[in-house]
């Protein structure tokens, strides 16, 4: 069986495991761990994967805000 920690190093390897991971619903994400050989709860998962992503944004949210910093302190020449 695979812990928590090299499954989630698999997915991060793999678009394939990425694609099926994005798929899996909330109630499916137990399945999807036993079906690849993990070791471990899908509470344990999300922890362990959220615990990874501390202080990351998503692209999403990163463009959103790409290009547009606020232009304080800064006066336009008219």
């Amino acid at each position: 069986m695979k812990s928590i920690e090299d499954f989630y190093k698999e997915i991060s390897d793999s678009k394939e495991l990425q694609e099926e991971l994005k798929n899996a619903s909330d109630g499916m994400l137990e399945e999807f761990l036993k079906k690849h050989n993990c070791n471990g709860s899908a509470k344990e998962f999300t922890a362990f994967a959220r615990s990874q992503n501390e202080g990351e944004i998503e692209d999403e949210d990163a463009e959103a805000i790409a290009g547009g910093a606020p232009m304080y302190g800064f006066r336009r020449s008219t």
